[in-house]
């Protein structure tokens, strides 16, 4: 999350770790604009945290949290992100068993494509994916 500090120096590290094949890099550097600046040289695919600007179009994808804004903050934001190009997903800040079955079930009604960071809670994981709960309430 901004740790590598300048786009120049972000690149080269992506350059460097291209051989392990990453799927993601999440904010490596702070800011739309620099994070705009890594997105068009580098290969791999580059997402920001929700708390910037989602519907900025700066990165690949956008991840969301149930813990900013709820439900509705996280439909909204998705929304804003898918219209400006970015793809998206959901993880959790340990938010406990009920802020996680409301983050399966919202990225389920999302549809969302990308691997989710919602494996931290009580929702048994099966071949790398959590059923959607199918009885009422976020239990």
């Amino acid at each position: 999350n901004g740790a590598w500090e300048t786009p120049e120096y972000a690149l080269a590290n992506l350059r460097a770790l291209e051989p392990v094949g990453l799927e993601l890099c999440e904010e490596p550097v702070h800011g739309v604009e620099a994070l705009r600046s890594v997105r068009a040289q580098a290969t791999v695919p580059i997402a920001m945290d929700e708390t910037h600007a989602p519907g900025s179009g700066a990165v690949d994808a956008v991840c969301l949290k149930i813990t900013r804004g709820g439900i509705t903050g996280v439909l909204r934001d998705a929304k804003a992100a898918r219209a400006a190009g970015s793809d998206i997903y959901l993880a959790s800040t340990y938010d406990g068993p009920r802020g996680i079955a409301a983050a399966v079930h919202v990225a389920a009604a999302l549809r969302v494509t990308r691997p989710c960071g919602l494996a931290t809670g009580n929702l048994p994981v099966r071949d790398g994916v959590i059923d959607v709960p199918r009885t009422p309430g976020l239990v």
